[in-house]
């Protein structure tokens, strides 16, 4: 194994002088001088959903008010997919999203799970206007399709296999049991293909709540469950000190209900900042006996990113409790569903696979931790994804000039190199280990989010963390 592991290292060091020669850094997806010198041949794009109402709605002030960006054809009756008479109209023109077929991911001739009851619950939350709780409105629809748009724009024609239709050899779909993002991705999917048939639905794969690995599910892991409710706990017992002085400010201005509702004495900024951000994207004025007492959102953001990372982190990280477990939690909860991802890209390198662009409607639960997992959300950059925030995970083949190959003929994965895009700007050097410039060769980027996986930590033939373990009730952060 020793042996293995040095010639591996020499495998790496001698693939990053290869992949820094053909390729230089670019913040331009649409521009890459990596195209001159490689071929983009798979990508996976994890995208958030587009903007919704709150889903805290316990506050009487804030679910009174007139939440009216919802199409009444969307609002009648529960559904997890939209009906392509649902549409929108965007610069004076109606955009109706496109038909799915929601199946479960395992078995596409199986229906689609259930949402769980508290994704009911919110549904039946009716708000003042024609909106419900956590539902996509008018403007996530925009949103979305926007999304769709700049993806069309970044990788339709660009990758073997990807063209202007949708094809279920190389193309695939998946979403959260939640409406919010299934309706996002039918209007990304507009976007991407607009000639879509209509009498052809695209299949869209979506795992029970029990079984997700698109969120922090501690539904599916005890271990998960612990280290954040630890996380939990250590925010509780010492928030920043910022926090702490907000959260007084909070109680000294509000009513006992309304900081009962919001939280207040947990130091619980996750749900202020839920109502703020829904407030402020739809330019809806806050109530008058909430603004002069609630925080400027750029501090709700912050201390609601705090908070979140302590949890994550099981209570260590800046001013923890405890040691950083954030590394032990990316193995029970997001690095479940990275190493889906590199398999799949282990697949596409050894010619096993035609599948090639690969889609995930999921969350900002999604989003976070998979940025903490790659080690790039610090510093100024660690700031809570938007609505239809999007990370790119590409593939690139190294292709020297004149050679023409189809993905499969390179040997080694030293011959492939990996880029991230984050809202269509390239990334790839904050990833700890990838070079400074250009592509980053697949053995080190594999090596960079290691310590992040299930398999890094299991022998031979034992089983993913989780797998032994009884699935428990609690639910994570799948909420948002």
């Amino acid at each position: 194994r020793r042996a293995a592991r040095t010639l591996a290292a020499t495998a790496v060091a001698s693939s990053a002088a290869a992949v820094s020669a053909l390729c230089s850094t670019t913040r331009d997806a649409s521009a890459s001088p990596c195209r001159e010198s490689s071929r983009l041949v798979m990508v996976h794009v994890i995208f958030r959903h587009g903007a919704r109402t709150p889903v805290f709605t316990a506050l009487p002030q804030i679910a009174e008010l007139n939440w009216s960006r919802c199409s009444t054809g969307r609002c009648a009756d529960f559904q997890l997919a939209l009906e392509s008479s649902s549409h929108v109209v965007l610069n004076g023109r109606p955009i109706s999203p496109t038909p799915v077929r929601p199946h479960e991911l395992k078995d596409p001739t199986s229906r689609a799970p259930q949402p769980p009851p508290d994704i009911f619950s919110q549904w039946e939350h009716k708000l003042g206007g024609t909106c419900r709780g956590g539902q996509l409105t008018d403007l996530g629809c925009e949103q979305a399709y926007s999304l769709g748009l700049r993806l069309r724009d970044a990788y339709v024609g660009r990758i073997p296999g990807v063209g202007s239709a949708w094809d279920e050899r190389t193309m695939r779909v998946r979403s959260t049991v939640v409406p919010r993002c299934v309706a996002s991705a039918q209007f990304a999917l507009r976007g991407l293909f607009p000639d879509q048939d209509e009498d052809k639905p695209i299949p869209m794969g979506m795992l029970s709540f029990d079984e997700e690995s698109l969120f922090p599910n501690s539904r599916r892991s005890e271990r998960l469950q612990e280290i954040l409710a630890a996380g939990r706990k250590s925010w509780i017992d010492k928030p920043s000190p910022e926090a702490s002085a907000c959260a007084r400010h909070l109680r000294s201005v509000l009513d006992d209900q309304t900081c009962a509702a919001l939280q207040v004495d947990k130091c619980n900024f996750i749900r202020v900042r839920d109502i703020l951000v829904s407030l402020v994207a739809h330019d809806m004025v806050i109530p008058d006996c909430l603004a002069p007492a609630l925080p400027s959102l750029d501090l709700v953001d912050r201390l609601a990113t705090e908070q979140i990372v302590r949890m994550m982190s099981g209570g260590g990280g800046p001013g923890g409790t405890s040691t950083d477990l954030s590394p032990e939690a990316h193995r029970h909860s997001l690095g479940l569903f990275f190493e889906e991802v590199l398999a799949d890209v282990g697949r596409r390198v050894r010619g096993e696979t035609q599948e090639a662009f690969k889609l995930y409607s999921a969350h900002d639960t999604t989003l976070l931790p998979l940025l903490m997992l790659l080690g790039v959300f610090t510093g100024p950059h660690a700031v809570w994804p938007g609505f239809s925030s999007c990370l790119a995970i590409e593939l690139h083949e190294l292709k020297p000039l004149g050679r023409n190959e189809s993905p499969g003929n390179a040997q080694t994965a030293s011959e492939y190199g990996v880029r991230v895009m984050y809202e269509f700007e390239d990334i790839t050097a904050r990833v700890p280990g990838c070079p400074e410039h250009g592509l980053c060769p697949l053995p080190e980027f594999r090596k960079a989010v290691r310590e992040c996986l299930p398999s890094s930590h299991l022998e031979e033939g034992d089983e993913h963390p989780g797998a032994k373990e009884s699935l428990v009730a609690g639910g994570g952060m799948s909420q948002f």
